[in-house]
């Protein structure tokens, strides 16, 4: 004689025969493994599913995904209300010191064609006197270039030419080599010379 009782999972009236009073197995309308009540019983009693060892990990693993990507997208959103990023900051500090490196560099070229020329390059004549001699030059013979190696000044970090002045406005003595800095703008605050102490 079949016997009814109600699944705890899904909450489905089920009927099974005598045979299978008392034994576990899945429920045919859900699939879960259920206790089929014994004989007399009311209810079905629900079996706990087997968990691998590996579930747990698993479930570290994930969370930890999610939060790391939660992390990456918080960042991002204050990155874009703020319009900053970590890596800002490094760059910016990369490219001033880029760009003083590439300055002391334009310095030791302009000290070797002062020992070959007796004088620096005029205003006129800038740094590109250190790759091409400068046609006003009265002995062009005397002109041991080009002084930069790949027979090019570069340019400053921020991708603009450097610029030369002699006799500088800083170093009357000699002359001032300098960047406009990150804004582009001559005479700003983040200018970068050989007349700045870093």
């Amino acid at each position: 004689m079949p016997s009814s009782f109600t699944c705890p999972h899904c909450g489905a009236e089920t009927n099974v025969s005598e045979e299978f009073l008392g034994t576990s197995g899945p429920c045919a309308h859900c699939g879960k493994t259920i206790s089929v009540p014994a004989a007399g019983t009311a209810a079905a009693v629900a079996v706990p599913a087997k968990r691998s060892p590996g579930s747990a990990v698993i479930i570290i693993v994930v969370l930890a995904v999610l939060a790391v990507l939660g992390a990456l997208v918080v960042c991002g959103v204050v990155a874009l209300t703020f319009g900053v990023t970590a890596y800002d900051g490094v760059r910016r500090d990369g490219n001033l010191t880029a760009a003083t490196v590439q300055i002391g560099l334009l310095e030791n070229q302009l000290a070797l064609y002062k020992l070959s020329m007796k004088d620096y390059p005029t205003t006129d004549q800038g740094l590109d006197a250190l790759v091409q001699a400068p046609a006003d030059l009265v002995n062009q013979n005397s002109w041991a270039g080009p002084y930069m190696e790949g027979g090019q000044v570069p340019n400053d970090p921020w991708g603009n030419p450097y610029q030369y002045e002699s006799p500088g406005k800083y170093n009357q003595n000699s002359f001032d080599v300098w960047s406009f800095g990150v804004d582009g703008t001559d005479g700003t605050d983040d200018d970068v010379g050989n007349w700045n102490e870093w």
